[in-house]
């Protein structure tokens, strides 16, 4: 192809630029002092704060997550293709947050084209929901994601207390 998209514009490999782009942002970090601006400005997750701030996953590293109610249950499912449950994942609840950390894979030896699965060692930290039980939480791994399920405590129930007015 001469380099021309289909409507005349330059034909541009997406995959291959953010494979560059994210070779860029980690040059940028090992040649920065931890937390500095720019390690702050180019972390993954911006919505939660991280112990790992300064050298937080690239876009394409981050553990990708989807949060839902299904009745009494808090539902979080993540995105974790070609991991084996068993060995790559750690799962914590503790002081109210729910941490998902996914380890290193190993290489494979094959020579890549392009490679976009998630290689690296990543955590995510999420909030547990107000009411959550974590000694009644469970997970399971099915089709490259892992779904964690967190039932909710019943909300207590409303208490009416009849105050006594007294006259002065």
């Amino acid at each position: 192809m001469n380099g021309q998209g289909r409507w005349g514009g330059p034909q541009i490999d997406f995959g291959r630029l953010e494979e560059m782009f994210d070779d860029w942002v980690r040059t940028m970090r090992e040649n920065r002092p931890h937390g500095s601006v720019w390690a702050q400005a180019t972390r993954a997750d911006r919505t939660a704060p991280r112990e790992d701030a300064a050298d937080g996953p690239s876009a394409s590293e981050a553990i990708l997550v989807d949060e839902y109610r299904d009745g009494g249950v808090h539902v979080v499912r993540a995105a974790l293709p070609g991991i084996d449950p068993d060995q790559d994942v750690e799962l914590t609840a503790e002081d109210g947050a729910l941490r998902i950390t996914v380890k290193e894979r190993a290489q494979d030896g094959r020579d890549y084209v392009r490679r976009e699965l998630r290689r690296s060692a990543s955590t995510r930290t999420l909030p547990l929901p107000e009411r959550a039980k974590p000694s009644d939480i469970s997970a399971t791994y099915r089709d490259g994601v892992l779904e964690i399920r967190i039932p909710l405590a019943e909300p207590p129930a409303a208490e009416t207390t009849r105050i006594t007015v007294t006259r002065e």
